[in-house]
């Protein structure tokens, strides 16, 4: 199956975070709150720059900042930071492949259940 229009890196991974983040909270303060999360680690004004350069600190780091992003920060940094270092490994560091290449909706499924959270 073909998305009519491919999101780009940046959209793919705000939409994977989203998905993570959408525990125990609702969902118009998740999309806020990882826009925020964007913000702070500068995903939206040098995405291609700096998403390569993303730890494990930095993210928790931005998850904590009062306000903090999430109700469950430190599970919540883990399962950004893996949803990372899991895109690096199986998907050549491309959020957008994620969305590309699949056969049926199910398929896509399968991959957002291949991350924590």
């Amino acid at each position: 199956m073909k998305l009519e229009e491919p999101l780009n890196n940046k959209q793919a991974l705000y939409f994977l975070w989203v998905t993570i983040l959408n525990q125990s909270q609702k969902a118009d303060v998740v999309l806020d709150k990882t826009l925020q999360l964007f913000e702070r680690l500068n995903l939206l004004d040098c995405f291609d720059k700096c998403y390569p350069m993303l730890t494990f600190e930095k993210i928790s780091n931005a998850v904590t900042r009062k306000p903090a992003i999430h109700r469950f920060p430190r599970n919540m940094s883990n399962s950004l930071f893996f949803s990372i270092e899991y895109i690096s490994e199986n998907y050549a560091g491309q959020p957008s492949l994620i969305f590309q290449n699949f056969s049926e909706f199910s398929e896509l499924r399968d991959r957002f259940l291949e991350f924590r959270g």
